[in-house]
């Protein structure tokens, strides 16, 4: 079966992501794996990196009450300082 986007009354594509399973994270290292799009909405501030091997940089910051769509290279960790819920 083909997965196609929802269509408006116009039948013009809308880019959404289905709801999928989360879970809330404190500290937390997802490890790399296959998702392409995770989404990050932080319950306390967090600082946030991906990366392939080594960690660098401050991070970026995720105030709280934000949440917000990340693109995932294939193979890379996500690392989550603080408290968020995860989707993907």
């Amino acid at each position: 079966m083909k997965q196609t986007m929802p269509e408006d009354k116009n039948l013009n594509p809308i880019p959404v992501l289905p709801i999928g399973t989360a879970r809330d994270i404190t500290d937390e290292t997802i490890p790399a794996g296959e998702s392409r799009v995770i989404r990050i909405s932080a319950v306390t501030d967090c600082r946030i990196w991906q990366y392939k091997s080594d960690k660098t940089g401050d991070g970026i910051l995720l105030a709280a009450g934000q949440t917000e769509y990340f693109a995932v290279y294939n193979g890379y960790s996500v690392e989550i300082s603080g408290t968020a819920n995860v989707m993907g």
